[in-house]
């Protein structure tokens, strides 16, 4: 399966966001509370999540560093979640 605008980069070692050690709060794309600005984060594209997070939302299957994620309708899958809706349509009926 050739891989599509919607995968994202393999997980580099974890690594504080400069932004956000230095920055201002925001809030986290998957549960939506608060992270401090002190606080180790990940990114997704525009994205950022708590560590604890940072997980397929469909089957919360922490990442390990390296591992393939995807960026669909603004959710973070696995590899297998994300092949597994391409294949059955999942994805084209949902709205963004």
């Amino acid at each position: 399966m050739t891989l599509g605008p919607d995968a994202v980069r393999p997980l580099s070692p974890l690594r504080p966001s400069l932004g956000r050690l230095f920055g201002t709060t925001g809030n986290c794309a998957a549960c939506s509370k608060l992270i401090p600005a002190f606080e180790m984060v990940m990114r997704a594209r525009d994205n950022v999540y708590h560590l604890d997070c940072f997980a397929c939302q469909l089957c919360n299957q922490r990442f390990c560093v390296g591992d393939k994620f995807f960026l669909k309708n603004n959710m973070i899958l696995c590899q297998m979640d994300y092949e597994e809706g391409q294949l059955n349509g999942t994805f084209e009926s949902q709205v963004q």
